[in-house]
């Protein structure tokens, strides 16, 4: 059975310390780890989880909400970019607010946007939204998020409750996180086709 060598070992570490612990499973194999290994350490008692369809966690214990943002941006992004770039997919709406101490949000869902035309399944805690503008993207605690105003405006576009439409987006104004002229701006440009969540689920 195939094991990592001392060079790919010290690469898996390096990967690991990058993405908080987290892997995908192409990462694995171009470093090495056969899928049974994987599969293996992932097992009940074993020292690694199982959190997402091919993404693994190379520890014990209940992931921090950060892990499960990027837990989420590593099951949705194309698997042949840099997870950590965002070109492919990045944390928005409550997620992208919630990371950045917005009061009152909350960690899961955890809502995720990838570009259109890629298509990947709405599964377990996580949310797929796709659009067709642009991803401006920055890294927030170790996680690609879209910037504030574009995070505020993807909240609103699906938030049920106006109530909560209103306080967070106070919220977000009073943390400094953006200007409330752009915010009305990104809302208005939000008013064409929202981020559409894919409501099917990967089994």
């Amino acid at each position: 059975m195939p094991t990592p060598t001392k060079v790919n070992a010290t690469a898996l570490a390096r990967l690991a310390r990058s993405q908080q612990n987290l892997v995908t499973a192409r990462q694995l194999r171009t470093l090495g780890l056969a899928a049974s290994t994987a599969r293996r350490r992932s097992a009940p008692g074993g020292p690694w989880q199982y959190v997402l369809p091919r993404v693994y966690l190379m520890q014990t214990g209940i992931p921090t909400p950060t892990q499960y943002a990027l837990a989420a941006v590593l099951y949705a992004a194309d698997p042949h970019t840099r997870p950590l770039s965002g070109r492919s997919a990045a944390v928005t709406a409550e997620t992208a607010l919630y990371l950045r101490g917005v009061r009152d949000t909350r960690p899961t869902p955890v809502h995720v946007l990838v570009p259109n035309p890629r298509v990947i399944r709405s599964t377990a805690f996580v949310r797929v939204h796709r659009t067709r503008r642009y991803l401006s993207v920055l890294l927030v605690e170790g996680v690609p998020s879209v910037r504030a105003v574009r995070a505020a405006a993807d909240f609103a576009a699906h938030e049920p409750a106006p109530d909560r439409i209103r306080a967070i987006l106070a919220n977000t104004v009073q943390r400094s996180l953006c200007h409330p002229e752009d915010l009305l701006a990104e809302l208005r440009a939000a008013k064409g086709p929202p981020p559409r969540a894919d409501s099917r689920r990967s089994h």
